[in-house]
This record gives C-alpha cells, structure tokens and sequence, in this order.
C-alpha cells in the first residue's frame, strides 16, 4: 500500500496546468484579439522612424504640382506590406497635387496593382481631382529594367516614348510634354519587396534624390544606402506606412479638420493594430510559458525535497 501511495501521480499545480494549455485555446484567443481590432481599429501612439519621416519630408516640404516617379514592383505575395506603402505614398502626393509617373520594371502584374491602387486612392476626397494624362501617368511594365533606367537618365524623351498613355506616346500627355530629365522630379521611390532599388541607386544617384519603400525583411539591408546618402529616405511594412499616416493626419496643411485628418489613414493604421495587438499577445504568452516552466521546475523540486 505504501510503494502504490507513492506512485500515485500527484494533483498538477497551477504552473503545470498553464504548460499544458490546448494550442487550439491559445489560436481561439489570437483569433478573437485580432478580430475584434480589425473590425475596430484605434490610431495607435506612433514615433515616426527618422528613415521614413526624411522621405516623407522630401516629399512633403517640394512645391506643390511637382513631379514624382514611382517604381511600382510588388505584386500579391507582398501586398501585405507594400500595399499600405504605396497608398500612404499616392495619398500624400495628391494632397501635395504632385504629378506621379508610375512604372514597373520586376514583372508584368506588378503594374495592374499599382494601376488599381493609384486609381482606388484618387477617388477619396481631400485632394484635388486627379485626371490621367494630366496628374498622373502608368508607363505600364518595361522589361529589361537595368537598361530602361539607363536610358531614362541619358535620354528621357526617347525612353517615355516606349510608353503609352490613352493611346499616344507617354510624351504627348499633357504631364509629361515638357520633360526633358529625370531632374526635373524631385524623388524616385521604389516601392517593392525586392532588391530592385539597388537598379535605381547605381544610375540615379547624384541625379535625383532616391527614395526606398520596402518590406520589413529587407530594412536592415537598406539602411546602410540610407546612412550613405544614396537613400534619402526608407519606410518599410505597415509600420512605414503608419508613419506616412501619422505625418498626413498631423500636418495641419495636409489635413486642416477633423474629418481630413481621418481620412489619412488608411491601411497602414488598419494594418498595424491587429499586429500590435497579435505582438503583445505573443509575447505575453511567452512570458507567461517560461515563468510557468520556472516555477513548476521549483515546485517539482521541492516535493522532492
């Protein structure tokens, strides 16, 4: 009777219970978090990153109707992260009335999204209205990008003349008839989940000022062109823009009432509170996992004891 006394299992403690927690509970519990900051997502306290507030800036404080060129290149394997980028940056160009050029250089579906994406943006209020031909232009997917951007830095006219617009070379609409150098826009920004902007760096800089917005994974690899001169500015993920979001909803001149000021944001803002809240969950789950393990490793020793 004493030796089966013994080798009855003894009742677990709170700390062991929490180690043995159903996977499928914890999943329930992301699940609802993150749903329920979707369905009601909150503007979140935000410190814009250096990186993207000098992009921002770049863009920001040129004299309105300037030109802008976009290298569109991701596509849905990314549009988690370069989506909310691309939009961030079309909103604050048309409430700057900025003229954007738009090309894809990566791959062909790369220049339906960023066509649609540009598109959807112009419809919202709180900007000028935005005419195709007029304020913007999709010069559409050029393959062989090295060579494409060469030319635009040798010879523009000719390499916009590959391009259509409505019908007509990209140098017949009324935006572009005048441009005679890549000069004349204040920025070129990449806007892509690939290394493509390195393209752009090697022909561009000293030209025009070069700007990245880019994924979370490629960041750290891009900082060092940021810290040399070569970017002037970087965003990346949701988190870049959120940033853009935050300087457009601030910035009294971009959105003079309460109502504008919401409707600078967008995806970046809807994308970056169900993360937030999915990162605090995270972690304390791990905190929570590792003082369990401590203290029912305490617990075991002490019966032993």
């Amino acid at each position: 009777m004493e030796m089966q006394t013994e080798n009855q299992t003894h009742p677990l403690t709170t700390w062991e219970k929490l180690q043995t927690i159903d996977r499928r509970i914890l999943y329930l519990i992301l699940i609802i978090v993150v749903s329920v900051f979707i369905v009601y997502p909150v503007s979140l306290p935000n410190q814009p990153l250096p990186q993207s507030r000098k992009l921002f800036d770049l863009i920001n404080d040129a004299p309105d109707g300037s030109l802008v060129f976009i290298s569109s290149g991701w596509t849905m394997s990314s549009r988690g992260e370069t989506l909310p980028l691309y939009q961030a940056l079309v909103r604050l160009c048309m409430r700057k009335n900025h003229r954007i050029a738009v090309i894809s250089l990566t791959e062909p579906a790369a220049a339906g999204f960023a066509l649609s994406s540009l598109v959807e943006v112009a419809r919202e209020p709180h900007h000028p209205p935005y005419i195709e031909g007029k304020n913007w232009v999709s010069l559409g997917f050029m393959p062989a990008g090295d060579a494409y951007i060469q030319s635009l830095t040798s010879n523009i006219r000719g390499a916009l003349d590959k391009a259509e617009v409505r019908g007509q070379p990209a140098t017949k609409s009324e935006m572009l008839k005048d441009v005679q150098s890549l000069k004349e826009f204040i920025v070129v920004v990449d806007v892509s989940a690939s290394a493509s902007y390195l393209l752009w760096v090697e022909r561009v800089h000293g030209i025009v000022p070069m700007g990245l917005m880019c994924t979370g994974v490629m960041f750290p690899e891009a900082l060092p062109y940021q810290k040399s001169g070569q970017l002037a500015g970087v965003a990346f993920g949701a988190r870049g823009a959120y940033d853009f979001e935050t300087m457009m909803a601030e910035d009294r001149k971009l959105s003079p009432t309460e109502d504008a000021s919401k409707m600078a944001y967008g995806l970046g803002r809807e994308y970056m509170t169900p993360l937030t809240a999915a990162m605090i969950l995270l972690t304390l789950a791990i905190i929570v996992g590792n003082v369990a393990m401590v203290m029912a490793r305490k617990s075991a020793e002490t019966r032993g004891a």
